[in-house]
């Protein structure tokens, strides 16, 4: 999905509608690394904003189709605040909070999963607030549902203090722990992976203009899921700035109690996936067998 973002980016670098508001993807075929091809068509030209359908082609093949909606998302510092077009966020008491107790300073690195094949690209932090929460919570409780909060940070950039952009972003809207790895260990399936079926992801704010407290590597990824049918699952996933990187001290200090409040939320993603076992993968990745969903 970083790819196709990119793509669009730069498409629409020389317009007057810049940036990728909202996009909505179904995956038709298994992508893998390698050359691709992104084919972008214009569907509407609006004055606020405007369709455009993007595709990411390989080999010949279609592999995702995407329908985006692109505008100019707005300027943190500049934002419209009135009955008109309502502005809420924090300190106003309705304003969502990030969803993660342990600033990031504080946090330590966890484990990654071995099946990640960019896992040295990245680093990963679970909030222990979050992970002990979801462990209490009783089966068959009030609401039920499955959540997880995890920093988490890109490390190939070799300037550290260049902020990511929005196709980075893309990317980490899709890295929110699947609903049944998340599951008690006695309820969990085996070893297995969870392709796409559709997705769909809200960009909220232009990352340019954030504020320089904002640690520019670093995100906190919050993601909960509620249902899970044969393996077909839901997952929602939300993307919060960071105030620093994991277990470094930021210009946020540790023990600032309004910390949370200083968050913004980049992005929302949704989506549909599945559950196949894990040997279904490998097959295919051996090339002795193709995946049929």
């Amino acid at each position: 999905m970083a790819v196709i973002v990119d793509a669009v980016i730069r498409h629409q670098s020389t317009k007057n509608q810049p940036d990728p508001i909202h996009l909505s993807a179904h995956y038709l075929e298994p992508s893998i690394p390698g050359p691709c091809e992104v084919q972008i068509r214009v569907q509407r030209t609006g004055r606020r904003y405007s369709n455009i359908t993007a595709d990411l082609y390989q080999k010949g093949k279609m592999n995702v189709t995407t329908h985006m909606v692109v505008g100019t998302l707005p300027d943190i510092n500049n934002l419209k605040i009135d009955r008109a077009t309502p502005t809420i966020l924090p300190p106003h008491p309705l304003a969502a909070r990030i969803p993660f107790y342990t600033h990031s300073a504080l946090s330590k690195y966890s484990p990654k999963p071995t099946k990640l094949t960019f896992r040295s690209a990245l680093e990963l932090s679970a909030d222990p607030v979050v992970s002990e929460a979801q462990k209490k919570k009783s089966l068959g409780g009030l609401i039920g549902g499955f959540d997880a909060s995890t920093w988490t940070e890109l490390t190939e950039e070799p300037d550290k203090t260049v902020r990511l952009g929005l196709p980075a972003v893309a990317f980490l809207t899709d890295l929110g722990r699947n609903t049944p790895g998340i599951l008690p260990k006695e309820d969990r399936p085996g070893e297995s992976w969870h392709p796409t079926m559709s997705f769909q992801v809200e960009f909220k704010l232009k990352l340019s203009t954030l504020p320089d407290y904002i640690a520019p590597q670093t995100f906190g990824i919050w993601s909960t899921g509620r249902f899970i049918v044969e393996g077909r699952h839901e997952l929602h996933s939300e993307v919060w700035t960071a105030p620093s990187a994991i277990g470094k001290p930021g210009a946020i200090a540790a023990d600032d109690p309004d910390w949370r409040n200083k968050m913004f939320c980049v992005a929302r993603s949704s989506q549909m996936a599945l559950s196949i076992p894990i040997e279904v993968n490998k097959r295919k990745a051996k090339g002795r067998e193709g995946v049929k969903l």
